[in-house]
């Protein structure tokens, strides 16, 4: 991933919408993180590991093994960065951080069940030192996408996969775009990328297809 381009296009759009100027920054400055933690990921995975087919990695092995370390320096460090963005947050975060170094709480643990989407134990956590379960649920979420990131940067060049989830977490996406004459899908949770035939719907393979022309492009609807 080019952060500068993406630095570019983030300040494109703040000019042009300056009133969503903070929630873009925020958004940056943890994707700026998040690529800072997946360099540091890469250099600990095996890529002959990340090698599987026909269903996602995170099916077959798990999550990387990653010392609790780095879990507890990771989700520090994505405190820090929405916390400079987010005034209103401040006192939860810091909450949340004095939990986090009193290990209070499995930072590993809060990010893999955030993912699956399993609100029990963030709602643990919630109630046990007084903060927004959605709040922790999303720094959870932030602190294992690097995670993901890395098994993609190690992944590239997976082919024949085109289903509408993700071949590396298993998410499922709802967003997909044009390059050249190819159609792609695009995770929204690690960013990893796939060509996926546009004759089919990629969640049931329904090849019964209708194109709808509306400003700002082609879209396809499954019947």
């Amino acid at each position: 991933m080019d952060i500068e381009k993406v630095r570019e296009s983030a300040y494109r759009i703040i000019e042009e919408n300056p009133e969503i100027s903070d929630s873009i920054l925020l958004f940056l400055d943890i994707l700026t993180a998040q690529l800072e933690m997946m360099d540091e990921i890469i250099g600990k995975l095996d890529p002959k590991e990340l090698i599987v087919e026909r269903y996602p990695l995170f099916d077959v092995i798990g999550i990387p093994k990653v010392e609790p370390e780095l879990w507890r320096r990771f989700m520090d460090e994505i405190i820090s960065r929405v916390s400079s963005r987010r005034e209103d947050l401040k006192e939860e975060l810091d909450a949340v951080r004095g939990s986090l170094h009193e290990n209070l709480f499995d930072p590993e643990a809060l990010a893999v069940l955030s993912f699956k989407g399993d609100v029990n134990y963030a709602r643990g956590v919630s109630m046990s030192i007084g903060v927004s379960e959605d709040l922790l649920s999303a720094l959870g979420i932030w602190t294992i996408q690097p995670i993901f990131m890395a098994m993609k940067e190690l992944s590239e060049g997976i082919e024949g996969w085109d289903g509408g989830f993700c071949p590396i977490c298993g998410s499922y996406t709802r967003t997909s775009f044009m390059r050249e004459d190819k159609v792609f899908m695009k995770c929204e949770i690690c960013g990893m990328e796939w060509e996926y035939s546009g004759n089919k719907c990629p969640f049931c393979g329904s090849r019964k297809i209708e194109s709808l022309e509306l400003k700002g492009g082609t879209f396809h609807i499954m019947k």
